[in-house]
């Protein structure tokens, strides 16, 4: 009952004072949030990318999956020209094993990749093997990915995975 008869008697001698907060108190909660974004903001950004690499590691796994069911009816992990313009070593695949995140779009500019793209995924003949009975898939990290740890994320037909970077333990799931 003391303290609402001091308060009343406070605001009635000073309005100004009783309404609102200080200048002081303000730049206290400026600080404080300052602080706690500083420490969480990285920690976000480090989840964010281990978060495309492990979609990228998906779509890489899915893309092997892919290459073995052909290699099953075929006998090649080669797959057929479909006639665009697309220089590709060891023959086309599909499109959406192309970009990570996967992009079902046919006409996508593959040289240009979109921006929301975190890795490009191309598909190479591995040094003294033939695209027939090999293939290596290698994932280069694009836009804000390249500051990825791991680097290249790579599968290849043996099961083996690699990363340019980083250790496979700590790249892969």
């Amino acid at each position: 009952v003391e303290m609402l008869k001091q308060k009343e008697k406070t605001m009635k001698t000073h309005p100004a004072r009783a309404l609102g907060f200080t200048l002081i108190e303000l730049m206290v909660v400026v600080v404080v949030v300052a602080i706690l974004t500083a420490v969480a903001y990285p920690s976000y950004r480090q989840h964010i990318l281990k978060s495309r690499r492990n979609d990228c590691e998906g779509i890489l796994t899915s893309a092997a999956s892919a290459l073995e069911r052909n290699r099953a009816v075929t006998g090649s992990y080669g797959y057929p020209d479909d006639g665009n313009d697309e220089n590709d070593a060891v023959g086309d695949w599909p499109a959406h094993f192309k970009l990570c995140p996967a992009s079902n779009e046919k006409n996508v500019d593959r040289s240009k990749p979109p921006a929301e793209t975190s890795y490009v995924v191309t598909r190479s003949v591995p040094t003294g093997g033939a695209t027939e009975t090999t293939f290596h898939l290698i994932a280069t990290p694009a836009g804000a990915q390249t500051a990825d740890k791991c680097g290249n994320l790579t599968l290849d037909h043996n099961g083996v995975k690699g990363a340019s970077k980083g250790s496979v333990a700590d790249c892969w799931r």
